[in-house]
């Protein structure tokens, strides 16, 4: 993970932190959803005109329509068959043929119950959604939250089994489908496994006092903020200094200075937004009571 955060330039930071603005942007309202829209065929042509240059030539070639309607008649059939479903708003998707999705077309619709996906935006959807879950689960089955903590002791070596694994499969050269799909569902399973064992009573960790970890977990957030630019400028000073990102030095010098910067964050930015957030709240309440 070092290895390829090293590796991640200026550009790429830049690009990333517009992008991240421009969807909360875009979630308040203040610009608006990249689309089609009503001046589709606009995007069309623009597409038909610049995509030829990068293509190969035969697949734009004038003679490879001809070539596939001589060669493979069968498949020329079929892609004509899906084409004309789908100017019919018809689709098959995952099993299902001549599926509608109304006209004009709801993608949040489900053809198949009837349901529609909830639209709120996309960049809500919570990647921590596994702690939301064990949160629910305490706070509204009782019942399940009591099997869960009789079998947290048994979690512990499978939570770190599947976070050493996620990490594994991140260790390459390049970014591979299996840990882009894989990895963070790991992690994310194994931090919720090792979050079971720290809760339940069974295990020492929820009575035996751990000095430092009410800080930690204050400053948590802001860790998780900061952690990516920290990284990637520490791995810009080991190459230059001729530190290798791997060696034991740089590794803790890294979360010193992750957990340094997060301090500061948190000391200088949401600590007193919370503090200030907990003033309204009390005021407002004071209010209408």
């Amino acid at each position: 993970m070092i290895r390829r955060l090293a590796r991640t330039g200026t550009d790429e930071l830049i690009c990333r932190g517009r992008q991240e603005a421009s969807k909360r942007l875009e979630r308040a309202g203040v610009v608006a959803r990249a689309g089609l829209g009503a001046d589709h065929r606009l995007s069309l042509e623009r597409f038909r005109a610049f995509s030829a240059r990068h293509f190969f030539d035969g697949a734009v070639s004038e003679r490879t329509a001809g070539l596939l309607i001589d060669r493979m008649p069968a498949a020329r059939d079929e892609v004509v068959r899906i084409a004309d479903d789908a100017c019919r708003r018809r689709f098959d998707l995952l099993g299902y043929e001549g599926l509608s999705f109304g006209d004009p077309i709801d993608w949040s619709l489900d053809p198949v119950s009837g349901r529609r996906a909830p639209r709120d935006h996309w960049s809500r959807l919570d990647p921590l959604v596994l702690g939301v879950v064990l949160a629910a689960i305490e706070k509204f089955r009782a019942s399940w939250w009591q099997r869960l903590m009789n079998l947290a002791p048994w979690l512990g070596l499978p939570a770190l089994g599947l976070i050493a694994y996620a990490l594994f499969l991140g260790e390459t050269d390049y970014d591979t489908v299996t840990a882009a799909v894989w990895e963070f569902p790991l992690v994310a399973l194994g931090m919720a496994g090792l979050l079971l064992c720290g809760l339940t009573p069974r295990l020492p960790f929820r009575r035996v006092p751990i000095p430092g970890a009410a800080f930690v977990a204050s400053i948590a957030y802001s860790a998780y903020l900061v952690q990516k630019l920290v990284i990637h400028f520490v791995a810009q000073f080991c190459e230059t200094h001729g530190v290798v990102t791997t060696s034991i030095p740089a590794l803790i010098g890294v979360q010193l200075c992750i957990y340094a910067a997060a301090t500061v964050l948190f000391l200088a930015i949401e600590r007193p937004f919370l503090q200030l957030r907990h003033r309204l709240t009390a005021r407002s309440s004071f209010s209408t009571s």
